[in-house]
């Protein structure tokens, strides 16, 4: 079994190194937000303490959740080698005992390079804000260890549960038993029916209702919510209205897409062919990043509204800066890795598309013009609408200008180096294929 794992990390060295890196960063989030959690020395009041462990207190469940995404990424492309496990004949106590000396060694480095990470974090934070942070280091190690033992708990189910469903799988291809099938002939059609008489079948046009129901509601929200927290951040009804536009702000984002596909593609978008794939690829990328788009259209406002839906002190804002920081970094992380699972499944797309004739600058464009949409509607929109509130907050002296800048420059520049990665990692996988002889049966 040793042996066997051995080969697997040896094979995989790079893919293993990134994955360690990634969950150390995201373990290092959840450090310094369980040390602002547990932080003694930040004079506060009920409320802005409440509001100080409510944000730490999110962002640690959504690091946990992240880290947890990680690990379905993992297993989602290890298939063959669980195969090969079961065919080997494996017994659950054995798989047991794989996963705890893979994932589990793996999760305890990852959480071991954490508190050191972590604690670099804090030392950065003192000296940013010239503050001294006060923590009973034993109450952090017991929340700290309480977070990794909950997470190879819900590892091992995960796990256990996809070695299962590969199981059923084997079982049912091995008991398979071939159906008696009758002579089917397809030419016979074309013969007989409506092609005999000369008509053609009608065809319906299915209008997307619910989906266009939907884009209206939400901007009727972002209307009804948005536009009287932009008049007033002082406004006392302000928690409803953030909450229709939330609400409204993921309807558009989840409905957009889907709906321009659904309405454009047997009628307008026919006339270029270029944007109907484009529509189509991206339709297929958000499909893949729904979770992770989500939890970034819901959870980043939610944390830039505890800033303006009440005031809070500068020592708070100071802290919850540390803990927005390792929120966005985790979703970049995240973001990253979900792209890079994803990225090779278009290696076959774009086969297709080079067998179909099209040259590789239209290619080029095609996935920029991809791109671009999936930055305007997932990237730019949410920060164009909540940059707008945080600076009505920072008018109304509710938060620093700094608070401000940092904020907004976090979300830039973390938003930013993903829209480039994205770019040039398309640029790259269509230039391997194009030139890359191996990728011409798929296309053809």
């Amino acid at each position: 079994m040793i042996t066997f794992i051995k080969k697997i990390i040896s094979g995989q060295k790079k893919l293993y190194l990134g994955i360690l890196a990634v969950l150390s960063l995201l373990s290092s989030f959840e450090f310094i937000s369980v040390v602002m959690y547990s932080t003694s020395n930040i004079e506060v009041d009920f409320a802005n303490g409440y509001i100080l462990q409510l944000v730490t207190g999110i962002v640690i469940m959504i690091a946990f959740a992240l880290t947890l995404f990680v690990n379905n990424y993992i297993i989602n492309n290890k298939n063959e080698e669980f195969s090969l496990l079961l065919l080997c004949g494996r017994n659950m106590k054995q798989i047991i005992r794989y996963i705890l000396i893979q994932f589990g060694l793996l999760f305890l480095i990852s959480y071991a390079l954490g508190f050191l990470i972590g604690w670099g974090w804090v030392y950065m934070y003192s000296a940013i804000y010239d503050a001294v942070i006060t923590v009973d280091l034993t109450n952090i190690l017991i929340i700290y260890g309480a977070l990794f033992l909950t997470k190879m708990i819900y590892v091992i189910v995960i796990d256990m549960g996809k070695f299962m469903r590969i199981k059923t799988d084997i079982a049912g291809y091995m008991n398979h038993v071939p159906r008696k099938t009758t002579n089917f002939n397809p030419f016979k059609l074309m013969s007989s029916g409506l092609a005999l008489k000369g008509e053609k079948p009608k065809t319906i046009d299915m209008l997307p209702k619910g989906k266009i129901l939907s884009t209206i509601l939400g901007i009727l929200l972002i209307y009804i919510g948005f536009t009287p927290m932009l008049r007033s951040i002082e406004n006392n009804n302000l928690p409803t209205y953030f909450a229709f536009s939330l609400l409204g702000e993921v309807l558009i984002i989840d409905n957009t897409f889907p709906l321009l596909f659904d309405l454009l593609h047997n009628k307008v978008l026919l006339k270029s062919k270029n944007w109907i794939i484009s529509l189509s690829n991206l339709k297929d990328l958000t499909d893949v990043m729904t979770a992770m788009i989500n939890i970034s259209a819901v959870v980043v406002p939610i944390i830039i509204s505890f800033l303006f839906l009440q005031s809070v002190s500068i020592d708070v804002q100071n802290a919850m800066m540390m803990s927005f920081f390792a929120l966005m970094a985790s979703m970049f992380l995240c973001f990253i890795i979900r792209f890079m699972i994803y990225l090779p499944t278009r290696a076959s797309v774009i086969a297709t598309m080079r067998a179909l004739g099209y040259n590789k600058k239209s290619i080029f464009k095609i996935h920029y013009q991809e791109m671009m949409l999936f930055i305007i509607l997932i990237v730019i929109f949410p920060i164009v609408m909540y940059g707008s509130l945080l600076y009505q907050s920072y008018l109304v002296n509710m938060i620093t200008y700094n608070t401000f800048i940092t904020m907004i420059a976090i979300y830039i520049i973390l938003y930013t180096f993903m829209s480039i990665y994205m770019i040039v990692s398309y640029r790259k996988l269509i230039k391997e294929v194009y030139d890359d002889v191996r990728y011409l049966n798929h296309g053809e």
